[in-house]
């Protein structure tokens, strides 16, 4: 072997390398681009799952909050109607009172006692929906409500009084009646501001949702 087939030989070999390198490199890259499209399509196909999941939930949870929201102010806006037929109803047996017409009173009494049985077993049944303030406000008004009924009850039932002791009798079924009214007119003021509070809007139920899916993601 002489120095030209030496040569020969080193080029040959030269251009092996270089075609098997260029093989490698084309054949390195087609693999590499081949599992970055798969990864890339699998990513895809799995963020617009994890999207579409999430706006389903978005979804749902609007729909669900905007339920609620729309009971409770169901609610409130019933039991501020319920107010109104309790001052109607007490102001009717109140004014019966020095009319001289028992039956009527009697009546009058038995429909404010059956409105005031109303509003409380309502209130009750629809607290959960309502802030603690608020519960709390009307657990005491309530109270108030039974002690006023008490007082009717006593004062108008009262048997063997005179012409005066009645006139006083009726003078103090007023005077309760009045501090009753005066707080009715604060508890409406106060289920006013609780429907207020109680009117959501999107963004307030998207920040709640939010609120709710992060914690969970996390885990």
């Amino acid at each position: 072997m002489n120095g030209t087939d030496l040569i020969y030989y080193g080029i040959a070999g030269c251009v092996i390398v270089l075609f098997l390198a260029v093989v490698v490199n084309y054949s390195v890259n087609t693999i590499i681009r081949q599992l970055t499209e798969r990864a890339l399509v699998r990513f895809q196909e799995r963020l617009a799952q994890e999207t579409a999941k999430a706006l389903a939930g978005f979804r749902a949870s609007i729909c669900e909050q905007m339920a609620v929201q729309e009971r409770k102010s169901d609610t409130l806006a019933k039991l501020y109607a319920m107010l109104i037929d309790l001052v109607r109803d007490g102001k009717e047996f109140v004014k019966s009172t020095g009319k001289g017409e028992p039956f009527r009173t009697e009546k009058a009494l038995r429909t404010f006692e059956e409105a005031s049985r109303s509003f409380g077993e309502h209130l009750r049944k629809q607290s959960l929906h309502f802030s603690d303030d608020y519960k709390a406000l009307m657990d005491g008004f309530l109270a108030e409500q039974e002690s006023l009924i008490k007082v009717f009850e006593t004062r108008w039932k009262a048997n063997g009084r005179d012409t005066d002791e009645r006139k006083q009798d009726n003078e103090e079924i007023r005077q309760h009646w009045a501090r009753f009214e005066d707080r009715v007119g604060v508890i409406m003021e106060h289920t006013r501001n609780e429907f207020r509070g109680k009117t959501a809007t999107p963004e307030s139920v998207m920040r709640k949702w939010l609120n709710e899916v992060q914690p969970k993601e996390a885990k």
